[in-house]
């Protein structure tokens, strides 16, 4: 089984990265003030586990959960269970396929560790951007969120 898990600042916490990438779309001339973004990052989880375990998982070890709130689904549930306005663009950003991961094989390992027979992890982070068209999404995709086709759009 396949489980997405994400990890999205707390009500109240600041969310850095978010705050990273507008300052960073501003200094490239792609930010207005309407500009809004917010992010998550997260886990993908490969292996005969059940949702207890994604979620035993997901606040015992993959997230910070005095400052972090995770959420743990299935991947084919996810795009229906993920919060998003209907003016929001959502990019998620993946490492290409061969680059190392070393967070995903710390993860990988110490889920071994805790017995829980998992096959494979992967990071990812997601972007949900208003404020912006299209033409200037794209540029942010290329120039700040990610590099040379490690992106995907919904």
């Amino acid at each position: 089984m396949l489980w997405e898990i994400d990890i999205y600042p707390k009500n109240g916490e600041a969310d850095g990265k978010a705050n990273e990438v507008t300052t960073e779309a501003q200094a490239l001339g792609l930010g207005t003030s309407a500009l809004h973004v917010r992010t998550a990052h997260g886990y993908l989880l490969q292996g005969n586990i059940d949702c207890e375990t994604a979620t035993n998982i997901a606040k015992t070890l993959l997230a910070d959960c005095v400052v972090e709130e995770p959420q743990v689904f299935q991947v084919a549930e996810a795009a229906q269970a993920v919060k998003q306005a209907a003016d929001e663009k959502l990019v998620h950003v993946l490492p290409k396929p061969g680059v190392m991961d070393p967070v995903a094989n710390s993860a990988l390992k110490a889920i071994l560790d805790l017995g829980v027979a998992v096959e494979a992890v992967r990071t990812f982070r997601k972007y949900f951007v208003t404020g912006m068209d299209e033409a200037g999404l794209d540029k942010l995709c290329w120039k700040v969120l990610a590099n040379d086709g490690n992106r995907f759009r919904i």
